[in-house]
């Protein structure tokens, strides 16, 4: 029985001009809302700002907020205008000694906005001051170079000549903290791909995230860098220690008496390693200086060389512990 009865209540729905229904019910619509609108509310709006300075070589660290919170008391028309931006015009407002001043009172914003937004009355403010911070704009000349550890070498291969970049120097602008920051030297950003050739490409700078910013600014932001590069085969050689101006007595002797050079040949050169000297010259000597850095004499052709141990042992024989140990 229940279900037939509401059967017969859903046929009568259907029999309904919903036509005329919907139309009472968007008039009903416009009727609550025109009389909502009418009314006064009080509410927080944000309204656009521009703050502008006269002073010239200034910029802002911490810029000034592009709109301001304000309590308004209004006709639902007119905070629905300004919530939507309609007929709403950017107040310009000047901020005198920026370098000096940190902050204003939203109180003393006050009559200028109030001229901007007579339909509405300002009640208040959400915050009581808004802060900034300038700073003067200087100019600072930075070398352009190149670090030879950010380029990666195939096996085998080195940097054979000096590294050209051009320009070799760019003039910075921007506040005087970031450039403070920078140092003397802006470095190139060399790529990630391996080099084995001959190298010429430019190359962009690398500013770090501080100095990343629109505030500073480059002359050059971009720079031609050219190097050349060779294949190396490594080397290494056994070569005895020779002693200049030691005694004849031996009472004064180092150890080890050989050493190992490791060293480098470009490919088409020679280097015999009967040629490699490492030297020691006793008047280099301090007395009781236990460790000393032999010098080399080196062939022309041979490159990057490293000697093993790099520092020998000295002994005296008239130091006590010394003499002591020789005659065990």
């Amino acid at each position: 029985m229940i279900w037939r009865a509401v059967y017969a209540q859903m046929r009568g729905i259907r029999n309904w001009d919903w036509r005329a229904v919907s139309a009472c019910s968007v008039l009903a619509l416009f009727i609550w809302v025109f009389n909502a609108l009418n009314k006064s509310y009080n509410t927080v709006i944000p309204y656009p700002v521009r703050f502008e300075t006269r002073q010239a070589k200034v910029a802002a660290l911490m810029p000034p907020p592009s709109h301001i919170e304000v309590n308004v008391t209004g006709t639902g028309w007119n905070l629905l205008r300004k919530v939507f931006n309609l007929d709403v015009e950017t107040v310009v407002l000047e901020v005198t000694n920026p370098l000096s001043v940190r902050f204003m009172l939203t109180r003393s914003l006050q009559p200028m906005l109030a001229k901007a937004m007579r339909e509405l009355s300002i009640t208040g403010f959400v915050s009581d001051s808004i802060h900034f911070h300038y700073e003067p704009v200087v100019d600072k000349t930075v070398l352009i170079k190149l670090r030879t550890t950010d380029v990666i070498l195939d096996d085998g291969y080195r940097i054979v000549s000096s590294i050209d970049i051009s320009p070799d120097k760019t003039l910075i602008s921007g506040p005087a903290s970031l450039l403070a920051q920078l140092g003397d030297t802006l470095w190139a950003n060399m790529s990630q791909k391996s080099v084995s050739e001959n190298f010429y490409d430019q190359l962009s700078l690398n500013f770090t995230s501080s100095q990343n910013s629109p505030l500073v600014r480059a002359n050059v932001t971009k720079v031609e860098v050219r190097f050349e590069v060779g294949h190396f085969t490594p080397q290494q050689a056994v070569v005895p220690i020779e002693l200049i101006g030691f005694p004849a007595d031996s009472s004064v002797w180092v150890q080890p008496k050989v050493l190992m050079v490791k060293y480098f040949l470009l490919d088409g050169e020679s280097a015999p390693a009967e040629d490699i000297r490492v030297l020691l010259d006793f008047k280099d000597l301090k007395k009781y200086d236990s460790l000393v850095a032999p010098s080399q004499v080196l062939p022309k052709g041979l490159r990057f060389p490293e000697i093993s141990p790099p520092l020998l042992k000295v002994h005296y024989a008239n130091h006590r512990s010394d003499r002591r140990n020789r005659s065990r």
